[in-house]
C-alpha cells in the first residue's frame, strides 16, 4: 500500500516537465523503509508497554519477532535505528535535488512514525491511528511524492482528491485491527476509535467507509479527475463486499481482519493505478 500511495502521484507527475524518473528508486526505498521502521518500532513499544504478549490476538496470527524470541529488545530498537538513518539519507539525496520543502516532509513523517507508539506520546492509544493513517498515506505521502517527483505543486489538486480514497483503505487497515481487538485493546486500557464506539457501530463506520472509497472514485470519474478507465476498480467490489460480510456476521471478527482488509485494499490500488497508467501511456 505504500507503494500505491507513491506510484499513483508518480504517474500523474510523469507528464510534467520537470520529473525526474530518477528520483522514483530512492523515494519507493526511502518511504518502504520508514513504514518498516514504524512496524518494528511499534513491536519494541507494544511489548515494553505490555500490549504486544503471547495471547494478544495480533500474535496469533504473525510471528511476533520479540515475543517468539527472535531478537532481544535492544537489537530490535536498534534496528529500527538503522531503518531510520538509511531513510534520511535517501531523504538528503531527494533534498539535494528538490530543495529544503522536502525536509519538511520527511521531518512530518518521521514524528509521526516515531510516535505512532514511542513514549512520551503513543497517539496509536490515544484512538488517534487511523486519522494518522489517512492523512500520512493519503495527503501527505501522496501530496510528498507528487512534489519530489514533479518539482513543484502543478496538478497537486488532483493528487490530493486521489488520495480520499488510498488515505482511507490505509486507515481501513488499522481500523479492521482495532475493531478485532476491542475486548482485548479495552482489558489494557486502550484507547482506540473500536473501544471508542463499541463493536456494532464499529462494523457499521467500517461498511460505510467502504461505501465512501468507491463513491468517491465514482464522482472523481464524473467530474473527470479520473479517467473513464478508473470504473475498473470497481471489479474489486465484491472482494469488499465479502470482507464487509466476514468483517460483520457473527459475534467474532476474524483474527486476520487487517491483513485481509489490506489484500482488498491492494487489489483496489492496483486497479487504479492499471487504470491511470493505461490513461497516461497509452490512451
Amino acid at each position: 500500500m505504500t507503494l500505491i500511495s507513491a506510484l499513483i502521484p508518480a504517474i500523474l507527475a510523469s507528464s510534467l516537465p520537470d520529473f525526474q524518473s530518477i528520483l522514483i528508486a530512492p523515494l519507493l526505498i526511502g518511504l518502504i523503509i520508514v513504514h518498516g521502521a514504524t512496524n518494528v518500532l511499534n513491536d519494541y513499544y507494544d511489548t515494553k508497554h505490555g500490549v504486544d504478549t503471547a495471547d494478544a490476538p495480533t500474535a496469533q496470527y504473525r510471528r511476533h519477532p520479540l515475543i517468539s524470541g527472535d531478537i532481544s529488545p535492544r537489537a530490535l530498537k536498534r534496528y529500527a535505528l538503522i531503518l531510520y538513518l538509511a531513510a534520511i539519507l535517501l531523504a538528503l539525496l531527494l533534498t539535494y535535488h528538490r530543495g529544503l520543502p522536502v525536509l519538511g516532509f520527511v521531518l512530518l513523517g518521521l514524528l509521526v512514525s516515531i510516535f505512532y507508539t514511542a513514549d512520551p506520546v503513543s497517539y496509536k492509544h490515544l484512538a488517534l491511528g487511523e486519522v494518522a493513517a489517512f492523512l500520512m498515506w493519503g495527503p501527505v505521502m501522496m501530496g510528498a511524492s507528487f512534489y519530489v517527483l514533479a518539482g513543484s505543486w502543478t496538478g497537486a489538486k488532483q493528487v490530493l482528491l486521489l488520495s480520499i480514497p488510498q488515505g482511507l483503505w490505509v486507515g481501513l487497515v488499522l481500523f479492521a485491527n482495532n475493531l478485532k481487538d476491542i475486548s482485548f485493546d479495552g482489558g489494557k486500557g486502550i484507547s482506540t476509535l473500536g473501544t471508542r464506539f463499541g463493536r456494532a457501530k464499529s462494523r457499521g463506520i467500517f461498511v460505510a467507509a467502504l461505501l465512501v472509497i468507491y463513491i468517491a472514485t465514482v464522482a472523481e470519474v464524473l467530474w473527470g479527475v479520473l479517467p473513464l478507465w478508473s470504473l475498473l476498480t470497481l471489479l474489486s467490489m465484491p472482494l469488499a463486499l465479502s470482507l464487509a460480510l466476514r468483517l460483520t456476521r457473527g459475534d467474532e471478527v476474524p483474527a486476520d481482519a487487517d491483513p485481509r482488509t489490506a489484500q482488498v485494499g491492494m487489489v483496489f490500488g492496483l486497479l487504479l493505478l492499471f487504470s491511470l497508467g493505461i490513461e497516461r501511456f497509452f490512451a
